[in-house]
């Protein structure tokens, strides 16, 4: 050892002592099912009961041990060690420790009476009354986490032809304000089985379900602000020392409120409306499934609304009187659809799948407050990319030089850069969009979104004789993404990509594809813009696989059943103009390609 170093690792395992990490779980559980039909024909009740409860923690023995320091001579012309010594002393306590001490333990329970019966031949009625609760407390929480539900199922069809059904939830949130935490959440569906009318005898169609649907759903795991969960609804005051020195150098500290009252509080609604189509056709040959859905998420917490008067806000260590308020509105749509076809030609059976999705996102409703209205979130998508429209780079053109110092100076009738860094010919130039005449973070536009609206997949198989090949792809497109980080924002010392080949220079302003190099930060040229903005369109094959499998008579044992050898490949193929872009990893482990041979036994 030495007086900076006093521990070491092959000292702590022979003589730091021992530690013994201790770990139990306890897991119970048991239900009970009553046939009540000999009351009410078609009533039965379930019930079930359980309990999930883990702990650790560590039991230790901390030794101290002495560590000695050498001292080097050179002796014959080896080195040596001369003498040693001793820092601190040995020490075994034996006393045991314990630390680390954690638990978690969750009970739930639930239980439902079923009715289900079918009178005259032609009324299918079913229902259900369910009952059902858990809750999760946890070492180092002081809250515990819990959730109760009641609810109501109904539903009727007539001799499979029409179908409706009706769901209520109530719900409890001990996140809002007592006589505001009890909710129901409604659901409603009609069916119609086209297929079962008379008009539709004889025809291709071998089965045809038209539905609708329509919800309002009361949630409160988006009912939080930042870190806090609960007592939102409540006026919250905080103390602040250093305050107001008065009566000679007596100190008082800050007493200020951080948010008011609002006991209205309310759940998040969920509602949504969705029609779909789905049937067979052809004789099974093709299945297909159509919905299209409208999605609202309704009342999203906002801390600081613009409806109030702004004296309430923004005083004293930042305080404020406003209260915490449902507001905002994000809204989902699109539809979802699959096709599915198979086929026996010749020898060969054919499947193929495709599934997908399409999904526009947008805010119905944002609370802000804005002078431009390329600022405006409201009616955006959710996900937007917020940049700046580039017109190219800066050129000599757009500068005057002073005769006398060579110092470029922009031309007076271009806007003023202010966002960051010296701007000099070979900088990305943007444009002024609300015309002030600054290039600012009142310049930015809706670039487009990071998600992609429409995703797809398909499935392929094709067996012959023992043979099965299996091919699985997926893609998206419609979605981009802004070329970021120090790989794209070369500048100063930083390690300099390959990208740095295409830079600007007066001898390659007309083919540059990247700003100047500088050694100063160019918060200018790295700021997202058009100039780094990319389509995420791609496709990619993530699985082909071949199988053989070897037929009972070649086989002839009787202790193997069924033996299988198989060729498989992950992530194969990427189609895309990007491709070398998505599959560059950057300060991260590299991308792979995965092969497997296998043989499969059952016996």
């Amino acid at each position: 050892g030495s007086k900076t170093n006093q521990t070491n690792a092959i000292a702590d395992c022979y003589f730091g002592g021992k530690t013994n990490s201790v770990s139990r779980q306890f897991q119970f559980d048991a239900g009970l099912i009553y046939d009540l039909n000999k009351f009410v024909k078609g009533l039965s009740f379930k019930t079930q009961f359980a309990i999930d409860y883990a702990a650790s923690y560590d039991l230790s023995y901390d030794n101290k041990y002495a560590v000695f320091i050498p001292t080097w001579s050179n002796y014959n012309s080896n080195d040596v060690i001369v003498g040693l010594t001793q820092q601190n002393d040995e020490i075994v306590s034996g006393h045991m420790v314990m630390s680390n001490s954690k638990y978690r333990q969750t009970i739930s329970w639930n239980g439902h009476f079923d009715y289900d019966h079918t009178f005259a031949g032609k009324h299918h009625v079913t229902g259900m009354l369910l009952g059902n609760m858990y809750t999760t407390t946890s070492s180092g929480t002081y809250h515990r986490y819990t959730n109760c539900n009641l609810g109501l199922l109904g539903s009727y069809d007539y001799m499979g032809r029409y179908f409706a059904e009706v769901a209520l939830a109530g719900v409890h949130s001990s996140r809002l304000a007592e006589g505001n935490r009890d909710a129901i959440s409604p659901s409603f569906t009609l069916g119609w089985n086209i297929a079962k009318e008379s008009f539709m005898n004889d025809s291709f169609v071998d089965d045809l379900m038209l539905s609708a649907s329509y919800s309002d759903l009361n949630e409160d795991i988006d009912v939080y602000m930042g870190d806090q969960y609960y007592y939102l609804y409540e006026a919250q005051w905080k103390t602040s020392g250093g305050g107001f020195s008065w009566n000679e150098g007596n100190h008082s500290d800050i007493t200020y409120s951080t948010i008011g009252s609002n006991p209205a509080l309310d759940f998040i609604h969920r509602k949504e409306y969705s029609v779909s189509l789905r049937g067979s056709f052809f004789n099974r040959l093709i299945s297909a499934d159509l919905t299209f859905f409208n999605s609202d998420m309704d009342g999203f917490i906002i801390q600081n609304p613009s409806m109030f008067p702004s004296h309430l806000s923004g005083g004293i260590n930042g305080s404020s009187f406003k209260p915490a308020i449902n507001n905002n509105i994000q809204n989902r749509k699109g539809i979802d659809f699959s096709v599915t076809a198979q086929k026996q030609l010749g020898k060969v059976h054919a499947t193929l799948g495709v599934v997908g999705s399409y999904v526009k996102t947008k805010y119905k409703k944002y609370d802000e407050i804005v002078e431009w209205d390329n600022l405006r979130v409201e009616g955006h998508a959710i996900d937007a990319i917020r940049g700046y429209n580039c017109l190219g780079f800066y050129t000599y053109d757009d500068f005057d030089k002073n005769e006398e110092t060579g110092k470029l100076t922009l031309k007076s009738d271009l806007p003023t850069p202010k966002i960051g860094g010296t701007i000099l010919p070979g900088d990305l130039k943007y444009e002024d969009v609300n015309g002030d005449g600054v290039l600012d973070t009142n310049d930015l536009v809706d670039l487009g979104t990071w998600s992609s609206p429409l995703h797809l997949g398909f499935n392929l198989t094709l067996k012959y004789k023992n043979f099965t090949l299996f091919m699985l792809g997926n893609g998206q497109f419609g979605g981009k993404t802004v070329n970021n980080g120090s790989y794209y924002y070369m500048s100063g010392e930083n390690k300099y990509s390959v990208n740095a080949r295409g830079r600007w220079t007066p001898e390659t302003a007309d083919v540059a594809t990247h700003p100047r190099l500088t050694t100063l930060s160019s918060a200018n040229n790295a700021a997202a813009s058009t100039f780094w903005l990319i389509s995420t369109d791609r496709f990619n094959l993530r699985k082909l696989q071949i199988t053989y499998d070897f037929p009972q008579e070649v086989l002839k044992s009787k202790y193997v059943k069924a033996l299988s050898i198989y060729l498989s490949g992950n992530d194969l193929l990427t189609i895309s103009k990007h491709r070398k872009i998505f599959e560059t990893s950057v300060g991260y482990a590299p991308q792979t390609r995965f092969y497997n041979l296998g043989v499969k036994v059952t016996l």
